[in-house]
Order: C-alpha cells, then sequence, then structure tokens
C-alpha cells in the first residue's frame, strides 16, 4: 500500500493523515480535539450546557478519552425532543460554522423525522475522510 501511495502526489503529501502516526500521538491528538470539541460544546450548545449542569460533570475534568465514560448519555429522543438545542450557536460564528445542508432522518421509529444540520467545517472533514479511504483503497 506504501507503493501506491508514493505514487500519488495527492496522498504523498498528505504529511497530516493519522494512518501513520504512533499511537501516543494518535491519542494525543484525539484527546487534544476531545477537549476542543467540549469547549465548543460548553460554550455553545444550550443541550450540553444543561446536561453538564444536571449531572454535575464538570467540563474541564473531561482531558482524554478516558473521561468519556463520566459524561451523560444522549439518546435518541434527547435529539428528537429538540434538534436545535444541539446545533452549535457561537456568539460570533465564523465560515465553518455555516449550515452547508439540513438533513432529516427516516423517521421509521416514530413516524417523525428528525432534522440535523452538516456545517461547512462538517463537510469539510467529509471529504478529507473520503480522500483518506479512497488512498486506504487504492
Amino acid at each position: 500500500m506504501r507503493a501506491f501511495i508514493d505514487s500519488v502526489p495527492l496522498y504523498r503529501d498528505d504529511s497530516d493523515d493519522p494512518m501513520f502516526w504512533a499511537d501516543d500521538r494518535l491519542q494525543a491528538r484525539r484527546d487534544e480535539l476531545l477537549q476542543r470539541q467540549i469547549g465548543w460544546l460548553v460554550e455553545a450548545s444550550t443541550y450540553y450546557q444543561k446536561a453538564f449542569a444536571d449531572s454535575g460533570v464538570d467540563p474541564a475534568s473531561i482531558r482524554s478519552t478516558d473521561d468519556l465514560v463520566r459524561l451523560p448519555v444522549t439518546t435518541k429522543a434527547d435529539l428528537m425532543g429538540d434538534p436545535q438545542a444541539f446545533r452549535l450557536r457561537f456568539a460570533q460564528p465564523g465560515l465553518y460554522d455555516l449550515t452547508y445542508s439540513t438533513v432529516y432522518t427516516t423517521g421509521t421509529t416514530t413516524g417523525r423525522p428528525t432534522p440535523y444540520e452538516y456545517t461547512t467545517h462538517d463537510f469539510l472533514g467529509m471529504l478529507l475522510c473520503g480522500k483518506r479511504t479512497y488512498k486506504t483503497a487504492g
């Protein structure tokens, strides 16, 4: 697989691809991204602001993926009850916070589809994931 990757400049030059990272570097990156996400939830998600307060979890204490077991479980019913409470609403949204698309669940369980939004950030993440999937598949 490495020979194929090295033969395609788009793939070869993807120096930030975690596929080839050592385990300790990968775990450090996971923890860094988790802390960023928790910060976003505290700042901009009405659902998670309330969930943290109700459960007594100090978001600042969530430092690594090992801490995930302390977080309150979010259910499908929670999302269906107030989908907009899950949308990050930053005080000063940037380009990456714009809604790219709103999609709906099929609603087969309840008969009522639930909306959820993809932001520009989400869309760009999916493109990167697709690029790396094709890279892996050769």
